[in-house]
């Protein structure tokens, strides 16, 4: 059609793989297709979007169920993203009455594997959209996700808050934390916009300034005052199985 337009054919063709269920390729007839609108309503469209990308490899078919769906919600949205964001944002409500501390003192090993997570995760974001692999994007950022769950277990703030002279280390662990929300903000907006600009509020973050200066760590100002936001991905219970 285009060349019997006279019109300028493409140089590229992305075409993704079929979404399948059980192995088998949704059917209205069959009656094995899961309603968009449907998992919109359960999920939230920003949750589809998510668990569709990270489900599914761009390139080939992928498979996928409500029981999946319900799996990764509350393993990746529920437990990760959102447990690490309120836990966070309520210790700080909690420690420093909501407000960015400065970081105090030297960076310890403990810190610098936050950062590295963090950055490594800016690297691949970059990397792995240029040849449209959206699942691996995703994973490089819940990679980073996961480190600052375990760095909130690693340096225990609740312990450094009833400890007189560990004041400074909280103001840098809080700071880290804090942080690396912001970060985790820039980072998921391509995948969960809505999301990322729940969390970019709560933090009065812009998420439209530069990529090249916000996806360095350290840009987040002492002082800024944040809020808590409700819970961003509350738990589906998986319905009880028919006896």
């Amino acid at each position: 059609m285009l060349m019997s337009a006279g019109a300028a054919l493409p140089k590229r063709v992305y075409a993704h793989g079929f979404l399948t269920v059980r192995g088998e390729r949704m059917s209205k007839s069959a009656g094995n297709y899961i309603d968009p609108l449907e998992a919109a309503d359960r999920f939230g469209a920003d949750a589809v979007r998510y668990l569709l990308l990270r489900e599914l490899p761009f390139d080939r078919d992928g498979d996928i169920s409500w029981e999946t769906m319900v799996d990764r919600y509350n393993a990746d949205l529920a437990n990760d993203l959102g447990n690490f964001v309120y836990r966070t944002l309520s210790m700080l409500q909690r420690y420093f009455d909501g407000k960015v501390p400065a970081p105090d003192g030297d960076s310890t090993p403990l810190d610098k594997k936050l950062q590295t997570a963090f950055e490594a995760a800016v690297r691949g974001l970059d990397r792995e959209l240029k040849v449209l692999d959206f699942s691996g994007a995703l994973t490089q950022i819940w990679e980073a996700v996961n480190r600052g769950n375990k760095y909130i277990e690693e340096s225990a703030p609740w312990v450094l808050a009833r400890q007189s002279d560990q004041r400074k280390r909280l103001q840098t662990v809080m700071y880290n934390l804090v942080e690396a929300i912001r970060l985790a903000s820039y980072l998921i907006a391509p995948f969960l916009p809505e999301t990322a600009n729940r969390i970019a509020l709560q933090l009065k973050a812009d998420l439209k300034a530069p990529w090249a200066s916000a996806r360095q760590w350290g840009r987040l100002v002492p002082k800024t005052q944040t809020s808590l936001g409700e819970v961003l991905f509350p738990r589906i219970e998986k319905p009880e199985p028919v006896a």
